[in-house]
């Protein structure tokens, strides 16, 4: 259920890269490419896929962030 991110909360702490979307809930624990990533759209969420795939995004000091929280 997305106004109910405890899954989110739990993916950080288990040291997971997370990608959401960018709902008022998820921006309250998430800011953008500090403890998470966040996507508007199907296009962005593609783009942010790639760019974790291929290395482009820095997942391991967002996974930092999110477990320090």
């Amino acid at each position: 259920h997305e106004s109910s991110p405890n899954s989110l909360i739990e993916a950080m702490a288990a040291n997971v890269p997370v990608i959401c979307s960018n709902t008022k809930a998820h921006r309250e624990i998430v800011k953008h490419e500090k403890q998470g990533l966040l996507f508007n759209n199907l296009e962005d969420l593609n783009k942010l896929i790639i760019q974790v795939q291929k290395k482009q995004i820095d997942t391991s000091t967002i996974t930092q962030n999110a477990k320090n929280m």
